[in-house]
């Protein structure tokens, strides 16, 4: 493919055999269909786990080759791709069209192989703005920020009319975060320095940093945020607001109503039940705030089961405190700790009652395939009984799984049900 725009902004013409789009991103491409040949076009998302495409050309099929499984345990070094294939280029002069003969042909293309066709640098004279803008949150809880707050809690990022004001986005995640300005085309800084591309969407893979710059001569208030709407529901984004700007009586009004400026509360749940016990989990939560009912009832199934009703207040997305109540077999307790997670991303708290006991739990789930998958569970409590459950459990669609279910004295099967 010979790539020659993003974002309706013409580039130098680049070929690639692909490219990573993420959402709100536009690519121009040209290619052109040897005679008798039918070759597909394909759109795979990234983990390999689903596909779209078009035949294009008559003839003789020439499909696509398949992209695998992303390894969920690989070292995400600077994201989910290998970048030393990434960056491989290969001579195949006989695929380049007229247009593009001096051109190598990119294994996979990226903002990074971009060049502009006319220089974008800015005037040295202008006066500079910069503001770093840490993209984080919590992939479990799905809670996204930025600099540490969500929108609601910080609106605003103020600038001034007039300057050239760069913006550096930071990834501390394991995801992507295609970031989108409204009212304005950016540069963004690559290896092309006064000839970097113009675009109003820039994907920041995981754990790499990315600027871009802008003139900011368009007054008002202007959304800025991850295209990955679910990112931007929970708190991935700001309003660049120029300081000159004062908006009417009636939409400062309507502002007030704006769903961004308020901490939404969301839900989930677990049901499980087997034959050798049952259990019930359900949770509500907003940014920083989580209440967590568990009820468990084992082997007889009679009402002297056990219980936790939990407030937890996040610190960061690794550690909580925790104050509630908790139930044994009859015996009430009140309790309070906090709770972290370990390396491996092993969930562990550590509590301690009214009478001075400690309560240990550790929690971790094991995907070993795309379908099957293990949850183990162990609690130590200081002068009561300690107790453990490792599951194996088969998993065709997200809601529900089946399998076996072991505890510290039974065996059993059943199945999980989470909404």
């Amino acid at each position: 493919m010979n790539i020659i725009a993003l974002d309706g902004v013409d580039i130098k013409p680049t070929l690639a055999k692909d490219f990573l789009i993420g959402m709100a991103e536009t690519y121009d491409i040209l290619f052109e269909i040897p005679e008798h040949k039918n070759y597909e076009l394909k759109a795979t998302a990234q983990d390999g786990t689903g596909s779209t495409s078009t035949w294009i050309g008559m003839g003789e099929r020439v499909p696509a080759l398949k992209r695998p499984f992303s390894d969920m345990y690989a070292s995400m070094n600077h994201g989910s791709m290998d970048h030393s294939t990434m960056n491989h280029r290969s001579m195949d002069h006989s695929k380049m069209d007229n247009n593009a003969k001096d051109l190598d042909i990119l294994n996979s293309f990226s903002v990074d192989d971009a060049q502009s066709l006319d220089k974008t640098v800015f005037s040295s004279n202008i006066q500079r703005h910069n503001v770093k803008l840490v993209l984080d949150g919590d992939m479990e809880r799905y809670i996204w920020h930025i600099n540490g707050k969500a929108i609601h809690q910080d609106r605003n990022i103020v600038i001034r009319e007039n300057e050239i004001v760069r913006f550096t986005f930071e990834n501390k995640t394991m995801m992507h975060h295609p970031m989108h300005l409204h009212g304005h085309f950016f540069r963004v800084l690559n290896k092309h320095n006064e000839f970097s591309p113009i675009k109003h969407t820039v994907d920041v893979p995981p754990h790499t940093t990315r600027t871009i710059e802008f003139y900011s001569n368009e007054p008002g208030e202007w959304m800025l945020h991850c295209h990955n709407l679910y990112h931007l529901k929970t708190g991935m984004a700001r309003v660049v607001k120029y300081s000159s700007f004062i908006p009417k009586k009636e939409i400062q009004k309507i502002q007030k109503q704006d769903p961004h400026n308020h901490d939404h509360l969301y839900y989930r749940g677990m049901l499980e039940a087997a034959t050798n016990h049952a259990q019930v989990e359900l949770n509500a939560m907003n940014t920083w705030n989580e209440i967590e009912l568990r009820a468990e009832f084992r082997n007889d199934f009679s009402w002297e089961g056990q219980g936790d009703l939990f407030y937890k207040r996040w610190m960061n997305k690794w550690a909580n405190l925790i104050a509630g109540g908790t139930t044994v077999r009859g015996e009430g307790a009140v309790v309070a700790g906090f709770g972290y997670i370990l390396p491996l991303l092993i969930e562990s708290q550590t509590l301690i009652d009214q009478k001075g006991r400690i309560r240990f739990d550790l929690e971790k789930r094991f995907q070993w395939t795309k379908t099957l998958y293990t949850d183990a569970e162990f609690t130590f409590r200081q002068k009561q009984d300690s107790e453990f459950e490792i599951s194996l459990m088969y998993q065709r669609q997200w809601s529900w799984s089946t399998g076996v279910m072991f505890t510290e004295n039974s065996a059993g099967l059943g199945f999980q049900y989470q909404f």
